[in-house]
């Protein structure tokens, strides 16, 4: 039975770091197991323990040494550790003195009042058996200094459960038959074995207890059945046994010490100090030191390093210190320092990234990315549950930017700010308007937007085009090619400001010959397509205004064919035909819409090859086409 391990109750209730704490133990020769509470509580986390012996409650006189247990877990409340004060315990009393800090904390804390180890019952007992013995007084099992020496009588144990213990250097004559008959080749050798059969022949136990493996004394290996489940692997130097938390399957401790596992098929490769909290299943450290898998963090991983935390989400820490991954589905931080991802309350980021770098933060940016550098953030909306502040935001690397709205990027400089679909680079560059691009020099003075999609660039030294020393604010080299608007020069000639404010000049390949398929428009009529390879209407609205149409086109045959008319604002919307397909036109030109008001006109030069549907050509219009 477990309970033959336990000899002496322990029960030690004391004051630590001026909080109430209580340490209730159970002790034998080498194993000593307590409770520890915190103010009340049971306490979780690492402690530090020294253990000493004293011949009496409040003597001064130690014997042996004192035993140091450093980052014990304590889960719960619950610790074990491993004592050995070698042969301390002649019969004298003796008195245990228990001293505690925080791992790594300040000074010891002594616990009081020391406590008396005292024999069991049955031990006073066997002590007091001595000399010559009435046979009704033998029964249980008995020290073996009682039955230690020469025996010149034959000694006849005929019981089939007698056992010998040792190397077996004292035994002659041995008949075989006791052993059952067995030969060498039946028993595992040190050099190995031959003709063994898988599934019969094994390594290990037959009943529900854990199979353990030592080196010098030690625990090195130590595995564990679970009906419900897979077997648990521990291995390495784990203080105190406590390698993992009962009625969890899959439990994997690939070595280091004082590592601890909870939950369900959770694993820590090595390292010292890491712990995978109980729902985080499938849960992976793989080294290093005080990492910790928290609560409800299925599927977390920690590579190593030291101090990096993952908490409710499925996060990824490749290693650095000081990372903090918290309520981020995801989310990935791959090193670096004081990194931080959805930092609770402030929203929950999926698949956001931190390559690397220090002070970096995704706050509330849902697969924001921040490529490395210094005290960047993406997401700056602190407010509960907001995730769309700073969602997909990038920042490449530099020091001190802020991505604060969706899809809004800087690649790296100092102390940027980009905004919904904005870009920001440089120095001081604000791109503070949905879908605008700011670029600032060195200069340290802020560079902001004014308004939606603008392109704006600050720099003291010129822009330059196809050239490398511009001698003007825009300098180019070479031709200056543009679609969509175009404002150029005066239309009157004189110093006059250009009226209308610009022009639309766009190619045109109508390729498509379908009814109603729009070629070009002025602000009311449209030039449309009549469904044939060479046709031509124009279309309009009730009540249009005064509109004029006139065209000029050459035919197949080289004969000019024209049309020109005018539309008196008419009441009704309808259709005007001014090329058919049977006149064979190669070439137009048309002007139509209101030349009264220049705004309104539109210009359209077309061309085709003889009977082909493909036309192609320009137009120039005031109106976007």
């Amino acid at each position: 039975m477990r309970l033959k391990a336990y000899i002496t109750a322990l029960l030690v209730c004391v004051a630590f770091h001026n909080h109430p704490e209580t340490v209730c133990a159970q002790s034998s020769g080498f194993t000593y197991q307590g409770r520890l509470t915190d103010n009340g509580s049971p306490a979780t986390g690492r402690y530090d323990l020294t253990f000493a012996l004293f011949t009496g409650s409040n003597s001064v006189s130690q014997v042996g040494a004192t035993l140091t247990k450093s980052a014990v877990g304590v889960t719960n409340g619950l610790f074990a550790t491993t004592l050995d004060f070698g042969g301390a315990f002649p019969g004298a009393d003796r008195w245990l003195e228990l001293s505690v800090r925080t791992n790594g904390g300040g000074a010891y804390v002594i616990l009081t009042p020391r406590q008396q180890l005292s024999p069991t019952p049955y031990a006073i007992t066997a002590s007091n058996l001595s000399g010559t013995l009435p046979a009704a007084q033998l029964s249980g099992t008995l020290p073996g200094g009682l039955i230690s020496g020469t025996y010149g009588g034959a000694v006849n144990m005929n019981n089939a459960a007698n056992s010998f213990a040792g190397n077996g250097g004292g035994l002659t004559n041995v008949n075989a038959k006791t052993v059952g008959g067995l030969s060498a080749s039946n028993f595992w050798q040190l050099g190995g074995n031959a003709g063994t059969t898988a599934g019969v022949n094994f390594l290990g136990t037959t009943d529900d207890q854990p199979l353990e493996f030592r080196v010098n004394g030690q625990r090195a290996l130590r595995l564990e059945l679970n009906p419900g489940g897979p077997a648990n692997f521990f291995a390495g130097d784990n203080e105190g046994g406590i390698f993992g938390s009962t009625g969890h399957v899959g439990l994997t401790i690939g070595g280091g010490g004082s590592n601890f596992v909870a939950p369900d098929f959770g694993t820590i490769a090595g390292g010292s100090g890491n712990e995978v909290a109980s729902d985080s299943e499938y849960g992976f450290i793989g080294g290093g030191t005080v990492n910790t898998i928290g609560s409800i963090s299925k599927y977390a991983t920690i590579g190593g390093g030291s101090n990096n935390f993952v908490h409710d989400g499925y996060g990824f820490i490749g290693g650095g210190e000081l990372n903090f991954v918290d309520w981020g589905d995801h989310a990935v931080i791959s090193g670096g320092s004081s990194n931080r991802i959805g930092v609770w309350p402030y929203g929950p980021p999926s698949g956001a990234t931190v390559g690397g770098g220090v002070g970096n933060a995704i706050l509330c940016g849902a697969v924001g990315t921040i490529g490395g550098g210094s005290g960047n953030k993406v997401g700056t909306n602190l407010t509960y549950l907001v995730p769309l502040d700073g969602s997909a935001g990038t920042i490449a690397g530099g020091g001190s930017n802020i991505v604060t709205g969706v899809y809004g990027s800087v690649p790296g400089g100092l102390r940027n700010v980009a905004t919904n679909y904005a870009f920001a680079a440089g120095r001081r560059a604000n791109a503070v308007h949905d879908g605008t691009f700011v670029w600032a020099d060195s200069a340290d003075a802020n560079f902001s937007s004014t308004g939606s999609n603008q392109f704006l660039i600050r720099a003291s030294g010129g822009v330059g085009i196809g050239k490398t020393n511009p001698a003007t604010a825009l300098d180019v080299n070479g031709t200056i090619t543009a679609s969509g608007l175009l404002r150029s020069g005066s239309e009157t000639g004189t110093s006059e400001a250009p009226s209308p404010a610009g022009l639309v000049i766009r190619r045109i390949n109508s390729t498509n010959n379908s009814i109603n398929q729009i070629v070009a428009r002025s602000d009311v009529l449209t030039l449309e397509r009549d469904g044939s390879f060479g046709g031509f209407i124009i279309r309009y609205p009730a009540n249009p205004g005064h509109q004029t149409i006139a065209c000029m086109g050459i035919n197949n045959s080289g004969t000019a064919v024209n049309f020109y008319t005018a539309l008196n604002n008419p009441g009704a919307a309808g259709t005007i035909a001014i090329y058919g397909n049977a006149q064979g036109l190669v070439h137009f030109e048309c002007s139509f819409g209101n030349t009264f008001n220049a705004s309104h006109l539109t210009q359209v030069i077309l061309s085709r090859f003889t009977n082909d549907s493909f036309w192609a050509g320009n137009v120039t219009s005031t109106v976007n086409q």
